[in-house]
C-alpha cells in the first residue's frame, strides 16, 4: 500500500518565509519553538502537520503576517501587523502606516496595469492582483488599529 501524501498550504507558506526568504535562522525559530530543528524539519518537508500549539509558537517565534493571514483567508476579518513599523511616537508610527499604505495601493495599481497590457485579466493575473490588495489591505487595516489605539 502506498503511502499517503500529505499536502500542505501553510506548511508550504513556512517553508517560503523560513528556507526561501530565509528570513529567519531555521535552528533559532526551532530554538525559540520549544523545538528539535529536526522536529521543524519534518514539519517544514510535510511529513507531519503543524499541530494548533506549534503555529502559535512560530508565529510568537517568526512574526511574519503571512501566517496569521492565511488563517484569515476566506472569512470577513483582516490579519494587522501589530508590531512592524510600530514607534511609540504616534505622529511617526500613523506617517510610517499612511506611506506604506500609499506604497501598497501603488504596488495594486502596477500590476493591474501591467496585467492589462494584453487586455485582459487571466487567473494568473487575478492572482497577482489579489495578493497585492489583500496586502494594500492590511496595510489599511494597520494604519486605522494605530490611530484607534494611539
Amino acid at each position: 500500500m502506498a503511502a499517503e501524501t500529505y499536502k500542505s498550504a501553510f506548511a508550504d507558506l513556512v517553508y517560503t518565509v523560513l528556507v526561501a526568504e530565509k528570513k529567519w535562522p531555521l535552528k533559532e525559530v526551532a530554538e525559540a519553538m520549544g523545538m528539535r530543528y529536526a522536529t521543524l524539519h519534518a514539519r517544514l518537508n510535510q511529513r507531519v502537520a503543524f499541530n494548533p500549539e506549534e503555529i502559535r509558537a512560530l508565529m510568537a517565534a517568526a512574526p511574519d503576517i503571512r501566517f496569521a493571514a492565511y488563517f484569515l483567508e476566506e472569512t470577513p476579518f483582516i490579519a494587522i501587523d501589530g508590531g512592524a513599523d510600530a514607534s511609540d511616537n504616534l505622529e511617526e508610527s500613523v506617517h510610517l502606516g499612511a506611506t506604506k499604505t500609499v506604497l501598497e495601493a501603488a504596488d495594486v495599481l502596477r500590476v493591474v496595469e501591467k496585467s492589462l497590457d494584453d487586455h485582459r485579466i487571466d487567473h494568473r493575473d487575478k492572482a497577482r492582483i489579489g495578493k497585492e490588495i489583500a496586502e494594500a489591505e492590511r496595510a489599511l487595516a494597520t494604519l486605522r488599529h494605530r490611530i484607534e489605539e494611539g
